[in-house]
């Protein structure tokens, strides 16, 4: 068994053969790298998962060894990769692509062949992140921008007021635009919060265990899984 911290800011952590790693997917555009993955995980070039997050996880890697955890999810059993080189990549997906001589990877040895790959999830991890993900990360960032130029404009509206000699109406609306502020200000430090959540999760147990095995009675095929599908 394997331990590993893998660190992602693309939201997407895969498992593929160090051979594979080709520097020119890199100079390509996002779009072009993001068309390239779902193609070479069905060439069973590499295995990959959405996360729904960036971050790092804890995880580990079980190769021809029997997991059985009830605090873990299954996720999936259907998806395979092909290894030669004898050793395999597990990190982000910002790394695919990255040269075989990268110090930075994270790599373990393993013997060439056709390979099934069992995904758990570590299940309360799971809620908590769904939660995170439920209240949202990008929705929040929006009305956040939305309420401060509403801020800003009667700002400029109550300065208006006050050089026009509308002191009671211009004081009045700086008032509320303190109190205003001060929300704002409570709502924005939630944001950091949020934006700053890394899921490392559970310390006594990886988030992500991956199961890899010859075993393979079932098809051969290559293909990638989203966790916040399951």
């Amino acid at each position: 068994m394997y331990q590993f911290i893998i660190g992602t800011d693309t939201a997407s952590i895969g498992i593929w053969d160090k051979k594979w790693c080709d520097p020119s997917i890199r100079e390509k555009s996002i779009s072009n790298f993001l068309k390239r993955l779902p193609i070479d995980a069905e060439k069973k070039q590499l295995f990959y998962i959405d996360t729904g997050g960036d971050g790092e996880s804890s995880s580990h890697v079980y190769i021809e060894e029997e997991f059985n955890d009830n605090d873990y999810k299954i996720i999936s059993d259907e998806f395979v990769i092909e290894t030669t080189s004898g050793e395999c990549v597990i990190d982000g997906l910002e790394f695919y692509g990255s040269p075989p001589t990268s110090t930075n990877l994270n790599i373990f040895p393993i013997a060439p062949g056709l390979y099934k790959i069992k995904l758990y999830v570590l299940k309360d991890a799971e809620l908590e992140d769904s939660k995170m993900i439920q209240e949202g990360e990008a929705p929040p960032k929006l009305f956040i921008e939305k309420i401060a130029f509403l801020g800003i404009i009667g700002l400029i509206y109550s300065i208006y007021l006050l050089f026009r000699g509308k002191y009671a109406i211009g004081g009045s609306l700086l008032a509320a635009l303190a109190i205003y502020s001060y929300f704002l200000g409570k709502i924005q430090e939630k944001q950091k919060a949020l934006d700053k959540r890394r899921i490392i999760i559970n310390v006594k147990k990886p988030y992500l265990v991956f199961v890899m095995s010859k075993n393979i009675k079932d098809g051969h095929k290559g293909g990638w899984v989203s966790i916040l599908d399951k």
